[in-house]
């Protein structure tokens, strides 16, 4: 008589094998993913970037999350207060059919920085703000890592946006962007 193999025996053999497969999955999607030394950072050190690299993306980790959602809440701000100011032109002092456009964005600027004197201060802190992000960014050492060196070009068009909306901003106070 053949002797049929337990259940127990054959439920360890499917879970054996099953891990194996996954674990043989896992690691070559690390292996392609993060190459060799990569993947013996992450299994190893938990992580599959260099201390270097990593210590690099906690950096733009801060800088997306709270240096970038700051900064575009108070460019936002000023927005809506330009708008304000804008819309409170119209009740302010007419203007006749012969008044230039030169004339009427003067007209605006003053009417603009009579009711809100600080707004040039604050886009002026805003831009230099703007200007310590992207410093920030730059400063961020990729190392050749390919995530990293995406991450910074990422990061730096979202704020080459902000600074572009703060351009505009500052044009219409009468400043020329630097």
């Amino acid at each position: 008589m053949r002797h049929q193999p337990s259940i127990q025996t054959l439920a360890v053999t499917a879970i054996t094998g099953t891990v194996t497969i996954l674990t043989t999955i896992y690691i070559t999607k690390s292996i392609s993913q993060y190459g060799l030394s990569g993947t013996l950072r992450l299994l190893w050190e938990g992580d599959h970037l260099t201390p270097e690299c990593r210590e690099s993306m906690d950096t733009l980790d801060q800088v997306q999350n709270k240096t970038i959602p700051k900064l575009g809440k108070k460019l936002e701000q000023l927005e809506v207060t330009m708008e304000v100011a804008k819309l409170n032109c119209v009740d302010g002092p007419s203007l006749d059919e012969k008044t230039t456009t030169t004339e009427e964005e003067e007209a605006i600027k003053i009417q603009i920085l009579t009711q809100y004197p600080k707004m040039k201060t604050d886009l002026s802190g805003l831009s230099y703000n703007l200007d310590k992000a992207a410093a920030k960014i730059d400063s961020a050492r990729s190392d050749g890592e390919q995530e990293v060196k995406a991450r910074k070009k990422e990061l730096s068009n979202i704020i080459v946006g902000l600074m572009d909306r703060a351009d505009v901003l500052i044009a219409l106070c009468g400043e020329r962007s630097q």
